[in-house]
């Protein structure tokens, strides 16, 4: 049975995501789904069933048999209705110098297990069908959830992709004592792509309701961030709650390696706000 309200959570990596996933999932009038392309840790059906039919894909994940259920919606991260995400490109993976050998094997055996059952062509038809679907589907409903402190996301981004450690249930001691260094390139060049990749989607969903989140008022006033996105998929406004906890984290000053160097290479610019803690 099809959702009467369907919306999908716009976002990037380390951007509060899952918090918020976590949170619409403890309303009972919400199916709400994590991300359904994240390709590389799919089952074979699945995977096959996103390249034949993703159109079916979307509409089976969000079918609800549930009659207390009437908003559905899941996760679409900016690079997941690409030809490069279905290829499973393992030269164009974040890091990947620095990367943790599970995330480039995951890859690797999503790249070759649908190379080997599809051509190139039919994996770009099939990033072609989901783009168009989504975009053609207006009463889809965009809750775009943004990160103001581009610094903090990227430095969660590559510590989760050094360590493959993305859930806080899998995080230790170790994990939290441990710094990264940045350059002053990689920070410019993802500050420029992630203001790019939200430029670009939010003229992709032109013609569908969008509402921008900053996961910073989140964090700050979960209750009146959460009535306003309740209100806008189209569910009465319940209270809310959330397994996941706020774990502590190293202020920026030492959670970078470089962290003086980097800085004072900011100086001037419009990002050195982001080394605020």
């Amino acid at each position: 049975m099809s959702c009467s309200n369907r919306f999908i959570v716009l976002s990037c990596a380390r951007s509060g995501s899952t918090y918020l996933m976590s949170l619409l999932q403890s309303n009972p009038a919400i199916k709400m789904q994590g991300e359904l392309f994240n390709l590389s840790v799919l089952s074979s059906i699945l995977l096959d069933l996103t390249v034949s039919d993703p159109k079916k894909y979307v509409e089976d994940s969000l079918s609800s048999e549930d009659q207390y259920v009437t908003s559905c919606g899941f996760k679409l991260f900016y690079g997941h209705a690409t030809l490069q995400n279905f290829l499973g490109d393992v030269s164009a993976l974040r890091f990947k110098d620095e990367a943790h050998p599970n995330l480039v094997k995951k890859m690797q055996n999503q790249s070759e297990y649908l190379l080997k059952r599809y051509s190139k062509k039919d994996l770009k038809k099939a990033s072609k069908t989901l783009r168009k679907y989504l975009k053609r589907n207006t009463e889809f409903k965009i809750v775009h959830l943004m990160r103001r402190n581009k610094l903090k996301r990227l430095l969660s981004l590559k510590k989760a992709y050094v360590t493959d450690v993305w859930d806080s249930s899998q995080k230790t001691p170790e994990f939290y004592n441990k710094t990264i260094r940045l350059s002053y390139d990689e920070c410019v060049q993802d500050f420029k792509k992630t203001k790019q990749y939200q430029k670009k989607y939010r003229s992709f969903f032109s013609k569908h309701e969008q509402l921008d989140i900053y996961y910073e008022d989140l964090a700050k006033d979960v209750e009146n961030v959460m009535d306003t996105i309740q209100k806008f998929i189209g569910v009465q406004p319940v209270t809310l709650r959330s397994d996941l906890k706020k774990q502590g984290s190293m202020p920026l000053s030492k959670a970078i390696e470089n962290y003086d160097e980097l800085k004072a290479q900011f100086e001037g610019r419009p990002e050195n706000v982001y080394f605020e803690d």
